[in-house]
């Protein structure tokens, strides 16, 4: 979104612009988060802002407690609190014209839900597969889509993440190859101008199936004088020892048990091959 105020004089022309990226952002208790408020002008502007408690903040002033701090870019709030959240305003001035942005800053504790919290249903899924956390927002103006993660990190739509995360135009956060680390708790958030919702859920993810067969077999390269002693000793044991075998190699890291049965007289019977963990 861009608004554009334009004003000519009878002595100057005086032309201010200030981008807005987003009206909302979400911190988590603890961490930094930096409130956007960038200007362009053809004049030197001067930035104030506004705070949720009525104070004010210049290139002159700062916070009684050291953590609000002006940038070139914006405002940055250092060790952020839950008091922190609300309504904030950027107001930039360059001569006699002036332009406001407004922008609400939701924080919460983290993603793990707090006492009494009416949670969502827990998501299942399989470890390496595709999983999604739905919720589904909506408002007006549109609110904005935001996840906290379990290690406290925070993703919103339109945000390009490694690691395979998206948060969608719906609401709703994919992991297109989910990982053991992606279990535990995430949360929801919708911020627009007016307020904010939330909402937290769990994501429970489950190791794949493996077969038997998979399991029993030898994991990593083997030596050929190791395959070549384990065929020996397994014929030696076939023709002048027992009729059944369990053949185990310290070098290998699964349990590889074959039985094989001799050919009985009277009968017939193939032998057979029981892997097992």
């Amino acid at each position: 979104l861009t608004q554009v105020t334009a004003k000519s004089r009878k002595k100057y022309f005086l032309f201010m612009l200030l981008l807005i990226y987003t009206v909302t952002a979400v911190g988590v208790a603890g961490s930094n988060i930096q409130l956007s408020c960038p200007v362009l002008s053809s004049s030197n502007p001067s930035v104030q802002w506004i705070l949720p408690d009525g104070s004010k903040l210049n290139t002159s002033s700062s916070s009684l407690d050291g953590r609000f701090q002006l940038s070139a870019s914006g405002l940055l709030i250092q060790r952020v609190q839950l008091s922190d959240g609300g309504l904030y305003h950027c107001v930039a001035r360059a001569g006699r014209d002036f332009d406001v942005l407004q922008l609400r800053l939701a924080v919460q504790e983290s993603a793990v839900p707090y006492s009494g919290e009416l949670s969502g249903p827990p998501v299942t899924g399989t470890i390496r597969d595709a999983v999604t956390l739905p919720c589904r927002i909506s408002g007006s103006p549109e609110p904005l889509a935001s996840w906290i993660l379990p290690d406290g990190n925070v993703v919103w739509q339109g945000l390009a993440v490694s690691g395979g995360l998206k948060v969608h135009s719906n609401g709703s956060l994919s992991l297109l190859a989910s990982t053991l680390k992606d279990t535990g708790y995430y949360r929801c958030i919708a911020v627009n101008q007016y307020g904010s919702d939330t909402m937290s859920m769990q994501l429970i993810l489950k190791a794949q199936h493996i077969s038997s067969l998979e399991t029993s077999l030898p994991r990593g390269p083997q030596s050929a004088a190791v395959l070549t002693i384990m065929f020996i000793k397994c014929m030696y044991h076939v023709l002048f020892k027992s009729s059944k075998l369990q053949l185990c190699s310290s070098s290998l890291l699964c349990l590889w048990p074959i039985n094989i049965n001799k050919k009985q007289s009277g009968s017939k019977k193939n032998p057979s091959v029981a892997p097992s963990l």
